[in-house]
């Protein structure tokens, strides 16, 4: 992409202008800078800052830090800038049912943001992320060290029904719709040779004791996540927050009350979940609105 003060400064060192002329410009450019500042005040956005090759924000009453997109305008810090929100109520409300979990699984974690939420609120719960796109996980970890976060374990991987590589179909226009199945159709999507693996053989190879809450968002496939992990689900019964869209799962050849089914199997219970608040279902109907779900087990 061009950028217009290096084009600049080329000019002014090559005396194609003045000083006076390339101040004049520059000053011209800066009206942008002063724009944010304006647009962000009272907002949830407390500042945003320019350090090296980052633009990042902090978001006002979480201190969270997160790295800005030149490009991803899907991406959650560019929402939380654009749109002044970014689902905070609904994890709020989400939070005060986990109890004091010790272990949280992020499966599908992007650039880190739900890790971030809830270890703000959970400091002494352990951490295990998982993001099998190298590039978000790149972005993820620069997202840590921007909070100093150094006590999460990251993984560049992703669950699934069987242990495996496959092609994932990625876009630096939409991180977030990363899948096995090319789910956004953007003109840059590629693919990207990811390792998959499954949850029940992780937790036995890495001598895992217990597990209390999975969150799951892996852009449709999120059934074969479970399915793989049914023995560590079964015996350990987390609380499981899975986002699941009816639109997404047919292009796996399954609809999300499949899921639902396999939950009721292990004596599970389904709750849709809104900036509303949160209310127990028996199924996903074409009325229903909401596309984040959690499961709770029968103690």
């Amino acid at each position: 992409m061009t950028n217009k003060l290096i084009e600049l400064k080329a000019s002014f060192t090559n005396g194609d202008l003045t000083k006076h002329e390339f101040l004049q410009e520059v000053s011209s450019l800066n009206d942008i800078l002063f724009q944010y500042a304006n647009f962000i005040t009272n907002s949830q956005v407390e500042y945003i800052q320019v350090c090296g090759d980052k633009v990042f924000l902090q978001a006002r009453k979480t201190k969270i830090k997160l790295c800005l997109s030149r490009r991803d305008f899907g991406l959650c810090s560019n929402v939380l800038l654009a749109l002044d929100h970014y689902e905070e109520k609904l994890w709020q409300d989400v939070a005060r049912i986990l109890g004091q979990p010790d272990i949280f699984f992020d499966i599908g974690g992007n650039v880190g943001y739900f890790t971030l939420f809830f270890r703000r609120i959970f400091p002494k719960s352990k951490f295990y992320f998982f993001e099998p796109i190298p590039s978000t996980y790149a972005n993820a970890l620069k997202n840590f060290e921007l909070n100093s976060v150094k006590d999460i374990a990251m993984y560049n991987i992703v669950f699934l029904d069987k242990t495996t590589k496959l092609e994932m179909f990625h876009s630096d226009l939409g991180s977030g719709g990363s899948s096995l199945r090319n789910l956004q159709g953007l003109q840059d999507t590629q693919k990207i040779q990811c390792q998959f693996m499954k949850l029940d053989e992780f937790f036995y190879n890495n001598h895992i004791e217990k597990i209390d809450v999975i969150k799951c968002d892996v852009e449709g496939a999120e059934k074969f996540v479970y399915e793989g992990g049914a023995e560590t689900i079964s015996k350990h019964r987390p609380i499981i927050i899975s986002e699941m869209l009816r639109k997404w799962s047919a292009k796996f050849n399954y609809h999300p009350n499949d899921i639902i089914s396999f939950f009721s199997s292990l004596d599970y219970k389904v709750h849709a979940m809104s900036e509303d608040g949160i209310r127990s279902i028996e199924e996903i109907s074409e009325d229903t609105k909401e596309t984040n779900f959690l499961f709770l087990p029968n103690r």
